[in-house]
């Protein structure tokens, strides 16, 4: 059992620990004491009360894990930071697992000082040390400190033992002490309620109570309990009827138990001091349930009579006749003594019968089972300790199987509930489990909203070079260490190995032992006939690889990987006879090496971001960082540097438009370079650069190749399987990282402006790339244009596509083709799962919540880092339309005419909720937090150099894309980390590191706002002539303390979201734009505002300010923006007054407008407005009068109803 608890100055509102259940009944209470505590209670679970202290951002939840355990989904929390997008505010909503609501896990505002951690430590050790052998049950606390202990430093420690609920608190000198519990008590069978009061002892050598500490509803999940005695002295509870004690047995017992219960505590010996509390607490019961037992202690028995006590009486009235006490009996102390004397007769052994079973049942119902509210007797005060020992024996295996009938019932329900309410994927429920396949990683929440974050991208990225089975790093590590590479893993258990799906263990030790066999005897350990059927270069990457596997770092990566890296001819995994391993299995060996030296320079460059593993590296922080590093690196690859005179220039030739596709423009001594960088031998490159020298090149690239440099060191070799697939694997790849896991991305080889000698060396080249395709199981689709060219080419020759003939022109355009896994054509997976989210957002709407509370969880799922994972992407602003829509309509319902732009910027916080603006915001977080390594400093700085030197180049990478978007908010930039921002009051320069990060991102947020109103303002002409200061002050005003609907009707007016008769007209809804309250002019938006006499009343509320709007921009008069720079412009305190009127003005007019729509008062409209309508209005309202005149001639009683529609 693991109990983490607060010790801070703020307040503490939830200790959660693994496991609790909970029936309905209790559930029923639960919910209604938090109704009357403030929280929202709806279906799923509750929501606590947001006092608004924290704000999203401000650093990580202290201490504190939530453990929900379940057999279908589990959350971790060894980082508190994992779980921020769904506890913004310190809440989290709408999430309950097998029938347990979780609520409220924690609302600090602050960490705690040194002082107090140090104590919450200390109390943690104290409280498991002393109460190792107790029996633990969960517990879960709700409420908050009363300001009294606000700088005591308080934990809450509940156990079990023999039926007894404890307590304890740790006081300012850090020694833990027991806490007294007492209060009224609703009890299940599953948990109790109770209303606790509690207060610590300070032992100084006497006994000091504070009784002014009072804790709020406290749940705990007990099977039987009895209560402890009240603070005053152990003074007996008078609301128990007739169970209660009196008070000269509590004294009694006390007084007895006194000394040794001080003298203990003040030796700090807790365990000793539980014993002697414990049987204290067992006296009073004894002798307690000797007078009650008989129904001869009552509540009212206060004073004396006739001079005779309270004990004397209780004693003359036991010695009593049993008839004579009965008489003396009310009616329910009758009813009590029935109840005793079942419970004597069950507890003697006489379950066996029929009607004591019905009886028990009965018996137990009532006891564990009463209405809510009402005081339930306790077991102590109504049997002696024999009996109750015995009886609570077989409560205690009657609640067992009720709990485990419960707990089937509740999984059964929620495996339906997945399956058939929710549409889950059923494949997306797993379950966390650490050192398994992180790839599994998701967590299934019940409003149907995923988390896909950082570790749910990293997923994705660990699919391409983490093994496909994990073992313990020990394990690992322990190997490595003491038996040479080529023994490594040869000894494990294939049924201990966990592998992904597909992947067939069994296939993985076969590859281990033939690799063993090689190994160990080279070429005459294997048959003579295999390795002369063996390819020359297969054998020798073979022994390249077997090379590079004799480092012990790079063996666990290397060999875990080697399975899916050779692949045989026939198109199975693993290596069934080695004389079918293909050189293009070769390459994508190549390039993992290649990978894995990258991710080992990351990791030794920036140890503050990554660490690594015995897999090769996991970011500590977040994976963005690292595909960051990666992607700087091919960018500075793909631009070069520009040579020195006299020195070979190694820059690519023919750079594409194509960014991933890396070595389809890279030289071959460039590769060679990284292959050697990765840790091969020179032999094995050279050897590597032979294979490409034995081929001639078949095509050229693009016009920045001449055409007689058609050499082989110009290029990648097209056209055959080897270079096509390593054109295409470093975009395959990215697309795997960047794209959400289980994406299936295109690979696609386009050539632009090829030319060939003859039509042969054409047509070879088509059938090298049909037979790749084929090979690897893809199905290749042509591009638009199917035509080809070579130098004079006759007009009527052609080129055979498998049936298909292809007519050839001279100049040919474009060669394309599209390997993907269908035939059809596939949709950008970026648009498929942005409509994807677009569905689920939808379902957002269903939550019973404010705008600004929707907003957060909204934000979380859909936008940019938590669906497209890598900040410096490009992602076009034409996907992201659809999705801002979206989410707009869950955070504020459907507004027509609104504008997206002032929604986000005024009204909520855009730089969370619009996608747009989430994607600027994070690469700026990103590139200000990947700068603080030196390596990564001095890599960005070098690239960003090249890329100024080459000049404009079209592309893409995490410069050139940063670049862009410097552009986009209009900033100017220095020498890659410096900016120059303009502002109000002249341009401001702005340093990402030697800036303060407030200022920093306020700079970044004020930039990303004035760009979106300068959209708007081009857009529309209602919003021209806003500033940011305008900005900064109406948000002031807008978020002022307001009337909630008065809010609502200022967020209309300043998103321009007002719908006029001028508006309706020119979409065709309505004939007429005039005013339907007046007869005046057109209604538009100044007209509601500031002519129109039907509301002049409100208006007259401003009449002493004089005001001149006409002469004001049209952001402020038709959109209610302050503009203190305009002509006539009232003062700010003057403006939220202005504010005020017009939303009064614009709820009026929106309540008479649902007024006409719900009761028709067409029939008090003249005649002449109605000829003033269109035909269509006229004949349904001359179709109406003929009816209602045809009903009246048809009434001879001449009713009042006829005469007045007539």
């Amino acid at each position: 059992m693991r109990v983490d608890a607060y010790c801070h100055r703020a307040s503490v509102d939830v200790i959660a620990l693994q496991e609790v259940r909970a029936d309905a009944c209790t559930q029923r209470q639960l919910e209604k004491l938090l109704k009357e505590r403030g929280w929202q209670v709806f279906w799923g679970g509750v929501a606590p009360p947001h006092n608004g202290t924290r704000k999203r951002g401000q650093g990580d939840f202290p201490g504190v894990a939530l453990l929900v355990r379940s057999h279908l989904s589990a959350l971790p929390c060894d980082c508190p930071g994992e779980l921020d997008p769904w506890l913004h505010a310190g809440r989290l909503m709408a999430l309950e697992v097998e029938g347990l609501v979780i609520f409220n896990l924690y609302a600090q505002s602050g960490h705690g000082d040194t002082k107090q951690v140090q104590l919450r430590h200390k109390l943690n050790e104290d409280l498991f040390t002393c109460a190792a052998h107790f029996e633990y049950r969960p517990v879960i606390a709700v409420g908050d400190w009363n300001d009294h202990v606000t700088d005591t430093p308080f934990a809450l420690h509940t156990c079990m033992a023999g039926g007894t609920v404890r307590a304890g608190a740790v006081d300012e000198r850090g020694r833990y002490v027991p806490t007294y519990v007492s209060g009224e008590v609703s009890s299940t069978i599953d948990g109790f309620i109770l209303n606790k009061h509690a207060a610590p002892l300070y032992i100084d050598g006497d006994t000091a109570v504070d009784e002014g500490l009072q804790h709020r509803p406290l749940w705990l999940q007990v099977q039987a309990a009895v209560y402890l005695p009240s603070k005053r002295c152990l003074k007996p509870r008078k609301d128990l009827g007739a169970g209660a004690v009196s008070d000269a047995v509590s004294a009694r017992c006390w007084a007895h138990h006194q000394a040794t219960f001080l003298a203990a505590c003040a030796s700090h010996d807790v365990s000793t001091a539980w014993l002697i509390w414990s049987q204290c607490f067992e006296d009073i019961l004894l002798e307690s349930s000797l007078l009650c037992a008989n129904g001869q202690c009552r509540p009212d028995d206060r004073g004396t009579r006739r001079g005779v006590t309270a004990e004397t009486r209780c004693s003359n009235e036991y010695n009593a006749p049993m008839h004579q006490r009965k008489r003396a009996m009310t009616l329910e102390q009758r009813r009590l003594y029935k109840t005793q004397c079942q419970l004597r007769q069950l507890a003697r052994g006489h379950l066996a019968h029929p009607a004591a079973v019905r009886t028990a049942t009965k018996v137990i119902h009532t006891l564990l089972d009463l209405a809510p509210g009402l005081p339930s007797p306790e077991l102590g005060d109504l049997l002696e300790p024999a009996v109750a020992k015995t009886l609570l024996t077989h409560l205690e295996k009657f609640c067992q199987r009720q709990c485990e009938q419960d707990k089937r019932d509740r999984i059964a329900a929620w495996k339906q509930r997945i399956r058939t309410d929710w549409s889950v994927d059923r494949a997306r429920v797993f379950k966390w489990i650490r050192g398994e396949n992180l790839e599994q990683i998701h967590a299934v929440f019940e409003n149907g909203v995923l988390h896909r974050g950082a570790e749910a991208t990293f997923a994705a990225l660990r699919r391409f070079w983490v093994p496909v089975y994990a073992l313990p790093a020990d394990m690992v590590a322990q190997t490595v260490r003491a038996q040479p590479a080529q023994q490594y893993c040869l000894n494990v258990d294939p049924t201990t190995v966990k592998c992904q799906s597909g992947v067939d263990p069994e296939m993985l030790m076969r590859f281990n032992r033939r690799l063993k066999a090689f190994s160990a005897g080279g070429p005459d350990g294997w048959e003579a006939a295999q390795w002369k059927r063996m390819d020359l270069r297969t054998a020798g990457f073979l022994s390249l690889f077997l090379e590079c596997c004799t480092q012990a770092s790079a063996w666990p990566d290397i060999l875990t990987s080697a399975h899916t890296v050779f692949i045989p001819k026939d198109g199975r995994r693993g290596v069934q006879d080695v004389s079918k391993l293909r050189p293009i299995s070769v390459a994508c060996l190549a390039y993992r090496a290649w990978a894995w030296s990258t991710l080992q320079k990351i990791n030794t460059s920036m140890p503050e971001l990554v660490h690594a593993n015995q897999f090769g590296g996991v970011p500590g922080r977040t994976c963005a960082d690292m595909y960051l590093q990666m992607q700087l690196e091919l960018e500075r690859v793909l631009v070069g540097e520009v040579p020195e005179p006299g020195e070979p220039d190694l820059r690519p030739h023919g750079y594409t438009e194509d960014s991933w596709k890396f070595f389809d423009t890279l030289q071959p001594p460039r590769i060679g370079q990284l292959l050697l960088d990765a840790g091969m031998c020179p032999e094995d490159v050279g050897l590597w650069l032979a294979f490409y020298a034995q081929h001639e090149r078949i095509f050229r690239i693009g016009r920045t190749v001449d055409s007689v440099a058609l050499r082989p060191e110009r290029g990648v070799l097209q056209g055959c399987p080897l270079s096509l697939f390593a054109s295409n694997l470093l975009m395959r790849r990215w697309c795997l990282t960047i794209e959400a896991v289980g994406a299936k991305p295109c690979a696609f080889v386009d050539d632009r402006e090829v030319e060939a000698p003859d039509c042969a060396t054409l047509q070879a080249a088509v059938d090298a790339s049909r037979q790749f395709n084929r090979d690897e199981g893809l199905v290749t689709v042509l591009g638009a244009q199917k035509t080809f060219a070579w130098h004079a080419s006759p007009p009527e020759a052609t080129v055979s596509w498998g049936d298909e003939a292809l007519p050839v022109q001279t100049h040919w355009t474009l060669l394309g083709t599209d390997m993907s896994a269908t035939s059809q054509p596939c949709v950008s997976t970026r648009k498929a799962r942005a409509q994807a989210m677009v569905q689920v957002m939808r379902r957002l709407t269903s939550l019973p919540l404010c705008s600004h509370e929707r907003q957060f969880p909204a934000a979380s799922a859909a936008v940019a880092k938590g669906i497209y994972g890598l900040e410096a992407h490009s992602i076009p602003r034409a996907e992201l339309f659809p999705l801002r829509t979206c989410l707009l309509r869950v955070v504020w319902e459907g507004k027509p005419r609104r504008c997206p732009e002032a929604a986000v910027t005024m009204c909520f916080q855009g730089h969370v909720l619009d996608p747009e603006m989430a994607v600027h915001y994070a690469s700026f977080c990103a590139l200000r937090r990947a700068l603080q390594a030196p390596a990564f400093m001095q890599q960005w700085l070098a690239t960003w150099s090249a890329v100024t030197k080459r000049g404009c180049v079209r592309g893409h990478g995490p410069v050139r894309e940063f670049r862009r978007r410097l552009r986009t908010l209009g900033w100017d930039c220095n020498d890659g980390v410096s900016f120059t921002v303009p502002t109000l009051t002249g341009p401001v320069s702005v340093d990402v590191l030697a800036t303060p990060k407030p200022e920093f991102l306020h700079h970044v947020r004020n930039s990303l706002r004035v760009m979106l109103l300068k959209r708007a303002e081009n857009r529309r002409k209602d919003f021209v002539g806003v500033t940011v200061a305008d900005l900064d002050v109406t948000r002031i005003v807008l978020h002022a303390d307001k009337h909630t609907l008065l809010r609502k009707s200022l967020q209309t007016l300043i998103c321009g979201a007002i719908t006029t008769q001028h508006v309706r007209h020119l979409a065709g809804l309505t004939p007429t734009a005039k005013c339907p309250f007046c007869d005046g002019d057109d209604e538009d938006v100044f007209h509601v505002l500031w002519s129109c006499p039907a509301w002049q009343g409100i208006r007259d509320d401003l009449a002493h300010l004089r005001l001149r709007p006409a002469v004001w921009p049209p952001a402020m008069r038709l959109c209610g923006y302050y503009v203190p720079s305009a002509r006539h412009a009232p003062s700010a305190a003057s403006w939220q007054a202005v504010q005020v009127v017009l939303a009064r003005i614009i709820q009026a007019r929106t309540q008479h407008l649902t007024r006409n729509n719900l009761f028709d008062e067409r029939a008090n409209v003249p005649e002449d407005a109605e000829a003033q309508d269109s035909k269509d209005f006229a004949s349904t309202t001359h179709a109406a009068a003929e009816q209602d005149q045809a009903l009246a001639a048809s009434c001879s009683r001449g009713c009042r109803g006829c005469a007045e529609r007539g």
